[in-house]
């Protein structure tokens, strides 16, 4: 797989279970430059926290799949989660239509797109944890898929309401294209009639 780890995280054991779905792959979000319509390429990449979770009490670190160092030296083991892996088959679909699904904003430049689950209502639902980086050695604007998981509350870091992810994104976009001038957009063509 080519896309990210946390950093500092190292794979302990090859992975017996099929994660091509999660492949890095190209988008082109649209935004609005002086009125017209242009599409921004973005690399999109998904961490192994799109199927995996913390180990828990009780089990054992044999089955780990990653092992992590966080914040103030903290190790984390990370196992499968089927209903993540599961899940995670969804997410490129998501993604192609990110520019007009509702997401709420987190801190700097991190955004969280709700799959609500109307059986049970509130805030329950998928949770995808989504940054927008810039890789400065590749060139590229990237939206990374940090994680994706089912929970009944909203992160603690989400502010205001719900909006269309462009309405962040543009002027996010405008803001990067300022300092990375080779951050460059291009004309939308309109489709054969």
């Amino acid at each position: 797989m080519d896309g990210v780890a946390w950093e500092g995280a190292v794979q302990l054991r090859p992975l017996d279970f099929n994660v091509g779905h999660l492949r890095r792959m190209r988008l082109d979000i649209e935004v609005r430059l002086d009125r017209r319509a242009v599409l921004v390429p973005v690399v999109v990449l998904f961490s192994n926290h799109c199927y995996t979770r913390s180990l828990r009490d009780g089990e054992s670190v044999a089955d780990a799949l990653y092992c992590e160092t966080k914040g103030g030296g903290v190790i984390e083991h990370r196992v499968l989660d089927d209903m993540r892996l599961g899940f995670s088959k969804q997410l490129p679909r998501m993604l192609e239509q990110i520019a007009h699904a509702t997401v709420f904003q987190g801190s700097g430049q991190v955004f969280y797109r709700v799959k609500e689950d109307p059986a049970r209502g509130g805030d329950c639902g998928w949770y995808l944890c989504l940054e927008v980086g810039v890789n400065v050695a590749a060139n590229e604007l990237r939206l990374t898929v940090k994680s994706c998981h089912y929970r009944s509350t909203r992160p603690a870091n989400v502010r205001g309401n719900k909006k269309r992810f462009f309405a962040f994104f543009n002027p996010m976009y405008l803001r990067l294209r300022a300092k990375h001038p080779w951050l460059v957009a291009q004309e939308k063509t309109k489709a054969p009639q």
